[in-house]
């Protein structure tokens, strides 16, 4: 980056750096890239926030630029035009690849090394002139090919010893001499019609021109013959390249699926998967017809391939790793087949809210009534990372284009009383405290937002406390995570509903007991939310925990899951204010208990976020185990666990709904709920056995409150602690010891049962 003309390092640095940060009467003069960085970064530390070095800057900005086919999207000029660096990714087998729109980049540095031995501008402007019109035949964006090593080792020496022949004056007796400029004008096109790249003979005609303007070609025959001919050699050396993956389409070649890769988890797009299995004639019943509905960038995680992909089917792709770039203002893009490009939905998501907090520093203007305004700017990409893990770019700029046009009418010509404060410098050598980032909050004023943000404090700080930041770079970083953290939590009541709207198999208000057999297509819509595991859900997840979340969802004045005795039970029934119902009349204390018992079911079910921990449990069996059929059985029980897990939880809220707007119940009435969901006993075993200790309890209490209200084993009379090694009685609801059932029915046909 240190040859790039001064107009395309602009192009770069504009390309990353929201324009509107950037001075607009700022230029570019030098040709090293690294130099006009530092040239900007002085002139915009008041706005751009996240850097404090021009070197980190520098850094994020090359990582950006890697992505396939940059330099064709920013519009650089030809001249720099295959100068872009390029990424090769590797497969598990360790084998080589390469973008195929980056082949011709890659192609251009090998004869850039050697043509910059000798000076010959018109060949190397032809050069590019015929690169540019091969690349624009790539129509896939997303095709991965081998990269050719060997062939560009080879086209390098070919290349060295033309030069060293040329340098010797040692020309062909037989090549025939240029005459004119007529002549050089029909030689370049009849060759480059030959290779078929023939676009747009105006350009060939403007690259031509100018050597006429340089060096005429009268008086200058020889030398011409010479360019020619050395032109004619590159270009089928190229050729030779090309035509190897050209034909790829049309021969029998291992497809290549990409295995996007990141700290949390790996995974490939389905609907990619799902195109290249079918190319390969490969089964894809087991999850065609579900997928079909889903969104095209739909993301699957590697543990559940083998749900999707039979072992044998695996050997005919081949998954090449991709790893997902993200720098602080912007993700590298992800080449899409149709020509367009994607980034994760959470980066996106985390580069608006940089934008908020660092640059614009717009909740210290905002206020309360304004917040859902901000909201609504995440709403479709929120919606996508519940569904997608993938958005496309087109979508995120319109995203962004929204987010400046609300801040430009409401929030950049705010009064004197809401402008806002920078974040004070603080002492490297001096730690920072809880105390301090609490200070800090009151003095930017963000408590007239956010009234309890500094009751996450806490909890910020001990997050990001052992990251390695410090001074003025951690404080930043705290003040931003108490912001968002406090703006999401604002929401939260919007987002459950979001969460448990998702469309599950339908249950009746009278069914008691879920079918055990899953639908067809339930297998796929179950591991397709698995993605939730994104940074995204796991905040959401992780803040399902929060008092204030179960405050707002139950929209209470106090603390309902705390509430542990009867007497501050009746100091609800006489608070009318703590009412949940929509209605003016007044419940019966029947009504009121019901709904204490199914808010607390709910908040245990918040809090403990049984779905995630069953996933958790189920993948680790899944990773430590190498017997197939026990990681298929894994997966299983993970569908099934969380199948029923949200019937389980949308039977919960639909009682609390149906309780908050009936005063009246019968004194005996119990909700009707399914069974909580538990692992059966063969994985429990499976566990134990690979594992060598017993799966994790999920939610106990709520399995003991549906069946073990006598604890006790009525065969033995001893107590019963837990489903591990019990059966359950379908007849009379009771669990018995495996051991003790057995022996019973040996000598009766039926269990025992209570006495009236």
């Amino acid at each position: 980056m240190k040859n790039l003309q001064p107009s395309t390092c602009e192009k770069i640095i504009r390309h990353y750096i929201p324009g509107e940060l950037i001075p607009s009467n700022w230029k570019c003069f030098s040709w090293n890239l690294e130099e006009n960085i530092k040239n900007l970064l002085p002139k915009i530390q008041g706005s751009l926030k996240v850097y404090d070095s021009a070197e980190s800057l520098f850094n994020d900005l090359l990582k950006f630029i890697q992505y396939p086919g940059c330099f064709k999207v920013i519009g650089v000029d030809m001249d720099d035009r295959f100068k872009n660096g390029i990424t090769i990714y590797k497969s598990p087998k360790g084998k080589e690849y390469i973008y195929k729109i980056d082949l011709y980049t890659v192609i251009y540095r090998v004869l850039h090394e050697s043509m910059g031995k000798i000076k010959c501008k018109l060949v190397n402007e032809s050069i590019i002139y015929h690169l540019k019109n091969l690349e624009s035949l790539v129509t896939n964006h997303s095709e991965m090919i081998k990269y050719p090593r060997e062939k560009l080792e080879d086209m390098k020496e070919t290349i060295s010893k033309l030069f060293n022949a040329l340098r010797l004056d040692d020309l062909n007796e037989k090549a025939e001499l240029i005459k004119d400029s007529e002549d050089v004008i029909q030689k370049w096109k009849t060759v480059l019609n030959k290779c078929g790249t023939l676009e747009s003979e105006k350009e060939l005609l403007v690259v031509l021109n100018k050597s006429f303007d340089h060096c005429p070609v009268r008086g200058n025959e020889k030398k011409y013959t010479k360019f020619f001919e050395l032109l004619k050699i590159i270009i089928s050396q190229i050729s030779i390249i090309e035509a190897e993956y050209s034909l790829q389409n049309n021969t029998n070649r291992t497809p290549i699926v990409r295995l996007f890769c990141q700290i949390e988890n790996d995974g490939v797009m389905v609907h990619e998967l799902l195109k290249i299995m079918r190319e390969e004639e490969i089964n894809v019943l087991a999850f065609e017809k579900s997928i079909n509905r889903r969104n095209q960038l739909e993301f699957l995680m590697s543990d559940y391939l083998a749900f999707f992909v039979r072992k044998e089917d695996f050997k005919q792709l081949e998954f090449v790793r991709i790893p997902i770039q993200n720098s602080k203002l912007a993700s590298s893009p992800i080449p899409l087949e149709n020509g367009e490009y994607c980034i994760s939905s959470n980066a996106a998501i985390r580069h608006l809210e940089l934008d908020m907090t660092h640059h614009k520093n717009v909740f210290q203007m905002a206020t309360p009534e304004e917040l859902p305004l901000i909201r609504d700017i995440f709403k479709s990409i929120n919606g996508g990372a519940d569904s997608c893990y993938f958005v496309n770019l087109e979508q995120v700029n319109k995203v962004r284009q929204s987010w400046n046009s609300l801040f430009e009418s409401h929030f950049k010509n705010k009064s004197i009383e809401f402008q806002p404060k920078k974040i004070r410098k603080v002492n490297e050598r001096r730690r920072i405290t809880v105390e301090d980032l609490k200070n800090e909050l009151d003095y930017l004023n963000l408590a007239r937002v956010f009234p309890k943000i500094k009751e996450r404090a806490e909890e910020v700080y001990s997050s990001l406390k052992e990251t390695g930041m410090t001074g003025t770079i951690l404080m930043r970083e705290l003040i931003h995570e108490c912001q968002i953290e406090s703006f999401r939590a604002r929401f939260m009541e919007n987002s459950l509903s979001d969460v448990h709207s998702e469309p599950t198999e339908s249950i009746s208000e009278s069914s008691s007991e879920p079918s055990s057999k899953p639908s067809e297509d339930s297998p796929t819509s179950s591991n397709l939310q698995l993605k939730k595991t994104t940074e995204e859900k796991e905040r959401l997840e992780k803040k399902l925990q929060e008092k204030e979340v179960i405050i707002d969802v139950l929209k209470a004045q106090n603390e309902m899951y705390e509430m542990k005795n009867e007497e501050l039970k009746k100091e609800i029934r006489k608070n009318s204010s703590m009412s949940l119902k929509p209605s003016n009349s007044v419940s019966s204390d029947e009504s009121k208990d019901a709904l204490f018992n199914l808010l607390t079911i709910r908040n245990t079910i918040n809090t403990e976020n049984p779905l995630k921990k069953a996933e958790e449990i189920t993948r680790s069996l899944l990773k430590t185990s190498n017997d197939e059929s026990v990681k298929m059985m894994s997966i299983g029980e993970n569908v099934l666990f969380e199948k029923f897990g949200r019937i389980y939880i949308k039977s919960v809220n639909r009682h609390i709904e149906k309780l908050r707007i009936q005063p009246e119940i019968p004194s005996n009435w119990v909700p009707n709920l399914p069974d909580f969901p538990q692992f059966s006993q063969q994985f429990l075993d499976q566990y134990k056995k690979t594992m060598k200790s017993e799966a994790p309890r999920i939610c106990e209490n709520l399995i003991k409150s549906q069946e073990l209200e006598d604890k006790e084993c009525l065969i033995c009379m001893e107590d019963v602690d837990s489903n591990e090694n019990t059966v359950k009685c379908e007849n009379c609801k009771r669990r018995y010891h495996n051991t003790c059932i057995s022996d019973w029915l040996k000598k009766r046909q039926c269990a025992p049962r209570v006495v009236d």
